[in-house]
């Protein structure tokens, strides 16, 4: 592995091909996806990558020499910042706090970029929702405008098949059309 690790674009390539096409491409997409989330700090943007590297290596190379058992596995996010990360030399923010003070910040991060896709889509939603409803005013009023031109009959039939589009049951006495 080491190899590879002087040839950043092998390594990536390496990677990638062993989870090309199968169940864990999504899951390196969404880590990608979020490491290109990192702030624009040189300075922020190492401390991150120090901070996941040592979280990989303590999760890759335990102590037992096996994998974890993944659905009760934890790690000590505190023992992390004893690791001589300096994470705080870098982050103002989080000089008097921890790492989960950290971890809270990027989870609020996230959510907030939650929200705010979540807002994108209501809007969208909403705008689509606004032409449907113009979209139908137009065609009841072209309606409308064809129902005059029949007779009563064939007029109160058109409306009891569309009363979708005219919201409400037609009467049967109605004057809608001119009687030839």
């Amino acid at each position: 592995i080491y190899l590879f690790s002087s040839d950043l674009q092998a390594c990536f390539d390496y990677l990638y091909g062993l989870v090309k096409n199968t169940s864990s491409e999504p899951i390196l997409a969404s880590i990608i996806n979020r490491l290109i989330c990192i702030r624009d700090d040189q300075a922020i943007r190492q401390s991150y990558l120090r901070l996941i590297d040592e979280s990989i290596t303590r999760i890759v190379f335990s102590k037992t020499a096996c994998d974890p058992d993944f659905d009760t596995y934890s790690m000590d996010s505190e023992s992390i910042g004893d690791s001589g990360l300096s994470l705080s030399d870098h982050l103002p923010s989080a000089r008097n706090g921890s790492i989960h003070d950290l971890s809270q910040m990027t989870g609020n991060a996230a959510n907030n970029l939650a929200a705010t896709e979540n807002e994108i889509q209501i809007n969208l939603m909403k705008g689509r929702i606004e032409h449907l409803e113009q979209t139908r005013e137009k065609l009841s009023k072209a309606l409308e405008t064809i129902l005059t031109q029949v007779d009563t009959e064939t007029g109160n039939q058109i409306k009891r098949q569309y009363s979708d589009i005219f919201g409400e049951s037609p009467s049967t006495n109605g004057s809608s059309g001119n009687i030839p």
